[in-house]
């Protein structure tokens, strides 16, 4: 899959600069939204070819939006990436289990991202 255009969900203003730097040096371009809710306001308009979503926000959740993309038809083969500090088991199981393409543990470096792209 040839990765061109990324969305960016994080609170972190920093995680989100993090991120698209790297994303910048693998000639993806990048959008970036700070909550869940302008994830979705996002979606309504644009069709990325990947998701990296932080999975604690304030307000809605990754995992709540996750379970809205996957039933949306605009939305539901996008990937989407789970970016967290949340590294215990059922959080990475219930995370597949709502459909995550790939979950990776803060921090990351562009050596994992590119693994999982």
């Amino acid at each position: 899959m040839s990765i061109k255009n990324a969305l960016v969900v994080d609170d972190s203003k920093s995680a989100r600069m993090m991120l698209q730097r790297l994303l910048s040096k693998m000639n993806v371009r990048v959008d970036t939204v700070d909550s869940a809710e302008a994830a979705l306001l996002f979606l309504e308009g644009a069709h990325p070819d990947i998701i990296f979503m932080d999975h604690m926000m304030p307000g809605m959740d990754g995992l709540e939006v996750l379970k809205r993309l996957k039933k949306g038809n605009k939305t539901k083969n996008v990937p989407v990436i789970m970016l967290t500090v949340k590294n215990r088991r059922c959080d990475v199981d219930q995370a597949v289990s709502l459909g995550v393409a790939d979950y990776i543990v803060k921090p990351f470096n562009l050596s994992i991202i590119t693994q999982t792209i």
